[in-house]
């Protein structure tokens, strides 16, 4: 079996000027960015991620992104199983899907912030992944809670970039207790 597949040629005068040696300066950085510490580290310096989604292939893909940019993860397939883990206290930062089974990520940023308010724990980042790029999504996320949102496929520039503000660089061990009983 053979595949033939034609390819538009681009216009050189449409393309974006600039240097086209030169490396971009995010995937420059990317060269020099620390690898990905082990959950334990990243625990210790409080810089854990915590990524849920309920297909295995966006978990997947987003683990490995959040790897490649030096950080640590850790998964849930719903909201529910998210919740009990964020419960742990362990986790900086959450990135979760909107539509999962059992729990969606609207409820469970909701109760998150419900939890933090119970508490009087602070405010921990929550960011959307969905591929819902409809207008007024990002105000729906929002009003549940959530600090950001991306849509679905999340490119790595835009990753880091949603976490960055509000999110803890890697600091000294510490043992820090859960935030939630």
């Amino acid at each position: 079996m053979t595949l033939d597949l034609s390819l538009p040629i681009a216009d050189p005068a449409q393309l974006p000027e600039g240097n086209p040696g030169a490396p971009d300066s995010f995937f420059a950085s990317l060269e020099t960015r620390r690898a990905a510490p082990d959950v334990a580290q990243a625990e210790a310096e409080g810089t854990l991620i915590l990524l849920a989604d309920d297909h295995p292939t966006n978990r997947s893909l987003l683990m490995r992104q959040v790897n490649l940019l030096g950080y640590a993860a850790e998964s849930a397939r719903n909201g529910v199983e998210a919740l009990n883990l964020w419960k742990s206290g362990r986790f900086s930062l959450l990135l979760t899907d909107c539509n999962m089974p059992e729990m969606d990520g609207y409820e469970l940023a909701k109760a998150i912030r419900a939890l933090e308010a119970a508490t009087a724990a602070r405010h921990y980042p929550v960011i959307a992944c969905t591929a819902n790029a409809m207008g007024g999504e990002a105000e729906i996320c929002l009003a549940a809670g959530m600090d950001d949102y991306l849509v679905k496929p999340v490119e790595l520039k835009k990753l880091r970039p949603a976490w960055r503000a509000g999110y803890p660089s890697p600091r000294p061990p510490s043992h820090r207790p859960p935030i939630f009983l």
